[in-house]
């Protein structure tokens, strides 16, 4: 069962989803037709889908919140009057939180969904500065973040609680005003946007053989990666050009999405819905949020989030 355990993990489908599509594979037509309806129910039903959307604001440093449609937006405002520039987020299920890179005050924040403080991790024992990107790996209860500018970007690693701070440094000058983060669990690599340097930098989750990704030249401060591991495609924002880059996870076969719909102006960073075939990026000078299909067709603008949106910066679906 060690292809179920993975296909769990890798596609984030839930495990009883798993449980169904392995009855398919091992049981008798009866018994296999039974599951195929179950899972097809379950489909339908959108169970594990995703219904929310959460957003950072670089300016107003306010914690937002809509349906996954961009309705019923909720501005929880400054929780605690705690954050200053939070830049990230990302979803710790092991506590249930929302976790911030709140870049202004050199730490990691984590919220209640209900947009309420809950507390401060601090900064990984003095090692934060200007943290910018944050990512979750809730297997081995560890977050990543990575920051500073250039001469002084880190990927760092702690535990979930910010306990066990290290630094893996800039891995030899690669990394140069370190940005976003995204994990692929299936080839075990951390992949980093390097703004000053317009490159993905890949390495493994120890920190070791770092790799220089350009995607055909094609990146112009990059910011947002978001990752398709089933089908092998990570997904990077431009902040500069306004488009969307598309390439293998190695960073080969790199293709351009132009500008979807004319809609963003400086997107910042990307999250997608695959169940739904969808990506959703913020927009930073326009202060919106665009959800468009995958190919970058269909564009639509759910707006301001009911007038709360100020510099979006970090988006999260849950």
């Amino acid at each position: 069962m060690n292809w179920l355990r993975k296909l769990a993990r890798y596609t984030g489908i839930s495990a009883f989803s798993a449980l169904v599509i392995a009855l398919i594979q091992g049981c008798t037509a009866k018994e296999s037709a039974a599951a195929a309806i179950a899972l097809l129910l379950l489909t339908l039903s959108g169970c594990g889908a995703f219904t929310d959307i959460y957003v950072v604001n670089f300016g107003n440093e306010h914690f937002v919140t809509s349906k996954i449609d961009g309705s019923q937006a909720v501005n929880f405002g400054n929780p605690g009057n705690q954050l200053s520039n939070p830049l990230d987020i990302a979803f710790d299920p092991s506590s249930n939180r929302i976790l911030v890179a709140d870049f202004g005050n050199n730490r990691i924040v984590a919220l209640n969904q209900d947009g309420t403080f809950s507390a401060n991790l601090g900064n990984f024992g003095g090692i934060l500065d200007r943290p910018r990107g944050i990512a979750v790996d809730r297997r081995a209860g560890k977050m990543y973040v990575a920051g500073g500018n250039a001469g002084t970007s880190y990927l760092a690693v702690a535990n979930l609680n910010g306990t066990g701070g290290s630094s893996f440094g800039d891995f030899g000058g690669l990394l140069q005003n370190a940005q976003r983060i995204a994990l692929d669990f299936s080839n075990r690599k951390i992949l980093v946007s390097s703004g000053a340097t317009d490159r993905i930098v890949r390495v493994n989750f120890d920190g070791t053989n770092p790799q220089a990704l350009t995607l055909g030249g094609l990146l112009d401060r990059p910011r947002g990666i978001a990752l398709d591991v089933r089908n092998n495609r990570m997904y990077v924002v431009n902040e500069s050009v306004d488009d969307i880059i598309i390439a293998d996870l190695n960073g080969k076969n790199a293709t351009i999405i132009p500008n979807p719909g004319g809609l963003l102006d400086e997107p910042f960073d990307i999250a997608l819905d695959l169940g739904n075939g969808k990506m959703y990026i913020v927009s930073n000078n326009n202060n919106r949020v665009v959800v468009a299909n995958l190919d970058g067709s269909g564009a639509v603008n759910l707006g301001n989030l009911a007038g709360a949106l100020d510099q979006p910066r970090g988006i999260l679906l849950k």
